[in-house]
């Protein structure tokens, strides 16, 4: 498990370095937790399910990408169940992309 974390961020780094490929293939697989269905928020309690940290690295390889399709999958992460740890990360990386854009915008002016 000591080896998860290393081979986590590396994994996330090669994906975001395709993002042709790669946004399409998260956009296929990654489902925002629905609103009436809560038992389905598995980062609930201390220690996150395997599921909901491939979701969250998921997250973090589209944030990365930054492209219009990568934000365009984590506005639909975003809608899912307020609250859930997914939609919380999702929302987080919108904003985080929103103020990067809106500051590059301001360094060109």
């Amino acid at each position: 498990l000591a080896n998860e974390a290393p081979r986590a961020y590396r994994a996330i780094w090669s994906l975001a370095a395709v993002p042709e490929r790669a946004i399409p293939f998260l956009a296929e697989r990654l489902k925002p937790i629905a609103a009436d269905d809560p038992k389905k928020d598995t980062s609930l309690g201390p220690i996150a399910s395997g599921e909901t940290l491939r979701r969250l690295r998921a997250i973090a390889v589209l944030e990365k990408a930054g492209t219009p399709e990568a934000q365009q999958v984590l506005e639909r992460m975003a809608s899912g169940l307020e609250g859930a740890r997914e939609t919380r990360d999702a929302k987080a990386s919108l904003q985080r992309l929103g103020e990067n854009k809106a500051g590059r915008t301001c360094l060109n002016d």
